[in-house]
């Protein structure tokens, strides 16, 4: 009897052991809004993990229309409605699974105003094995653009894609990886100021 309890206890312990050691999954993120933070100096090392991201083009869709008011006015509209799709591309180089977060934000510019603004975001959590790459195809939302032209003076309404920030983000969500369509958006990133301003409902201005 004395031996079957010293079994079952080393067994008790052992099945605990096992459990203590098994590594606790990766807590879900709440909410859906995803902050665009200023981007660290340095950045967090990316051991052996990397970044690519290549342009998959632009789904475009025209409208044209022209009549004549009542006034004798000659109105033309010009109208377009796109959306923009990436290709982001993650490779971890090491010899060990690696586990990231993947988030991308599209950037909107006012037909009329020049002003810029986060339109579309959207997150990913990554399992990458070991000696591997990923590619996942992302795409934002449609936008529409109108050009009116009343007896030959013209005028701008609607939005435009102008660009998009990529980031990877490791474990601690500490940024490891960024990539940007132009080296603006990439400055606005490291200013907290400007970055806010594109994160709000009145954009940031040239």
């Amino acid at each position: 009897m004395v031996r079957l309890l010293l079994c079952l206890l080393a067994s008790g312990l052992l099945c605990e052991a096992v459990a203590a050691a098994k590594p606790k999954p990766k807590a879900k993120k709440q909410g859906t809004e995803i902050t665009l933070n200023v981007l660290p100096f340095p950045m967090a090392p990316s051991e052996g993990v990397f970044l690519d991201v290549r342009d998959a083009g632009n789904d475009v869709s025209s409208g044209h229309s022209a009549n004549t008011t009542w006034t004798g006015d000659v109105v033309i509209k010009n109208s377009k409605k796109r959306d923009k799709s990436l290709e982001i591309v993650v490779r971890n180089s090491g010899g060990e699974a690696k586990s990231a977060t993947l988030q991308w934000f599209f950037v909107s510019l006012g037909a009329a105003d020049g002003e810029k603004q986060i339109f579309d975001r959207g997150t990913k959590d990554l399992e990458l094995a070991p000696t591997s790459s990923q590619s996942n195809t992302v795409t934002s939302k449609e936008l529409q653009s109108t050009q009116i032209s009343r007896n030959g003076e013209a005028q701008a309404k609607g939005r435009k894609i102008y660009g998009w920030i990529v980031r990877l983000l490791d474990d601690d969500d500490k940024v490891i990886a960024q990539k940007c369509s132009d080296g603006m958006l990439e400055a606005v990133t490291r200013d907290a100021a400007k970055l806010q301003k594109l994160q709000s409902p009145r954009g940031l201005s040239n």
